[in-house]
């Protein structure tokens, strides 16, 4: 960094707050590797049926130390905060990914899901968007989660690339784009959890926990730039050795790393009990990547290890349904109900 934390003291008391973060994090780490064990105690089972679950609790909770992280550079060289926005939405439409990824373990696997919903009905009032079919729904969600991480990183990018070309429209379009990339995603994960939370699913703190983290920061950031725009900071007066904006924007990240103190709180307390598992988890999903015999235990490292095999939600453990699949699922499906939007 070109920044020296030396005299810097906003970098200081930023360095301190990026500590809680990362504490946190490794608070959920231990709790969930504690929880894990003790299921294997009790199951006397190298792999309990909740392992999966247990490493995707684990790993969603990643955006804690990552986007803290992120902001601490940001807050230090403000410079790189545009560069870095990509990341940030890699780590927000991740954990996102894997937060649905691990409710669907809970119920059993995609089929199993979709399954719940055509077998407890609820008959709830519906917008026009949502599909009437469990299976069409399902797959909607998921493509939305997708459209979130796959199709959003590449529209900031061009709105990156755009800010530091001085295309501010362009820039101001991109980043609605995003927004309503974000907004299709949140209401898609929130609305599939409101239609299974009836089989006693407990993670709605978790999933509110991290819409809150991560949606909120999101809007602050696009209020701010309008603010910007709107020349509401032209009196700011700048930081030694930083210029007007880029003190706007230090301001800006230590607020973030303030808030995500409280964050921190929040997602330790929510994300580090045990989990509710409801007796429908498929072996497959419940498995790792590790062949252990029954007599073996699993050590701190080797949970690691299966928490930052960050791809195996693409490969080993989909949970895309294929048209296949969709067109049994439809046929064999009790008809058409409703599926609840639960709003923003």
């Amino acid at each position: 960094m070109g920044h020296s934390l030396a005299s810097n003291t906003l970098g200081q008391c930023g360095l301190l707050l990026l500590c809680v973060p990362i504490i946190a994090w490794i608070y959920i780490f231990h709790s969930q590797f504690r929880h894990m064990t003790a299921h294997q105690q009790r199951d006397q089972l190298a792999k309990p049926k909740t392992y999966r679950l247990h490493v995707l609790l684990v790993r969603t909770a990643l955006f804690l130390p990552f986007y803290a992280i992120f902001i601490f550079i940001s807050l230090m060289e403000p410079s790189y905060f545009e560069g870095l926005q990509p990341l940030f939405a890699v780590v927000e439409g991740y954990s996102f990914y894997c937060m649905f990824a691990m409710i669907v373990a809970n119920l059993g696997g995609p089929s199993a899901a979709v399954k719940m919903m055509q077998t407890h009905p609820e008959e709830l009032p519906c917008c026009s968007w949502c599909p009437q079919s469990p299976p069409v729904f399902y797959n909607r969600v998921v493509s939305g989660l997708k459209y979130f991480l796959f199709l959003r990183v590449p529209c900031i990018i061009i709105g990156t690339v755009t800010y530091y070309a001085g295309m501010k429209v362009i820039n101001v379009v991109m980043t609605l784009v995003t927004l309503g990339l974000l907004i299709n995603g949140l209401v898609g994960i929130v609305t599939f959890y409101e239609n299974v939370m009836h089989v006693g699913l407990s993670h709605f703190s978790k999933v509110i926990s991290l819409k809150i983290s991560i949606g909120l920061i999101v809007f602050q950031g696009i209020i701010e730039m309008f603010m910007e725009l709107g020349g509401v900071f032209d009196g700011l007066v700048a930081n030694p050795g930083y210029s007007a904006e880029n003190t706007l924007t230090r301001y800006y990240c230590f607020l973030i790393l303030v808030e995500y103190v409280f964050f921190s709180a929040a997602v330790a307390n929510f994300f580090s009990g045990d989990i509710n598992y409801l007796g429908f988890a498929d072996p497959q999903q419940s498995s790792s990547s590790i062949d252990l015999a029954a007599s073996d235990t699993l050590s701190p490292l080797e949970f690691m290890g299966d928490v930052l095999a960050v791809h195996d939600v693409f490969t080993t453990y989909s949970v895309s349904i294929s048209d296949a699949e969709s067109r049994a699922l439809n046929d064999s499906g009790p008809g058409s109900r409703s599926i609840e939007l639960f709003g923003l």
